[in-house]
């Protein structure tokens, strides 16, 4: 899965965005919230920016 995501390096400090097709915000009311592909999503997600995150401070 392809994500789109922004990054910026201010001073000692990196911004990152990731964009999210739905509002992570707003769980259902009325259905179940809690399935293997959305916490596997998640974790992929958080994967994804920590390896950035490694790999920029590998370059410094």
């Amino acid at each position: 899965m392809r994500r789109k995501f922004t990054f910026s390096i201010i001073g000692d400090k990196i911004y990152i965005a990731l964009r999210q097709d739905r509002d992570l915000l707003e769980p259902s009311l009325f259905a179940n919230n809690t399935s293997y592909e959305v916490v596997n999503e998640f974790y992929e997600d958080l994967k994804l920016l920590l390896e950035l995150v490694m790999e920029v401070d590998a370059m410094n």
